[in-house]
């Protein structure tokens, strides 16, 4: 996972019966990546913003918003 690689080809190759074993058993990685994920479309988005020149960075209402529409 640290690499990209897809859950799904992890499950197959560790021989996991379905992706609720992988994800079950490695949701603590899942929740780090998609912590990282958050932090990093949070730069990106300050950067662009940047670039149109808003010097402002993004409301943190704005980011639990998102990560709100995201867990639906």
């Amino acid at each position: 996972m640290y690499y990209g690689v897809d859950v799904y080809a992890i499950s197959k190759r560790l021989g996991h019966a379905d992706l609720t074993t992988t994800t079950r058993k490695y949701s603590y990685l899942i929740d780090e990546f998609k912590a990282k994920s958050d932090d990093h479309i949070e730069d990106l988005l300050n950067n662009f913003f940047a670039l149109l020149g808003d010097k402002k960075p993004i409301s943190p209402y704005f980011i639990r918003y998102c990560n709100a529409l995201d867990r639906n």
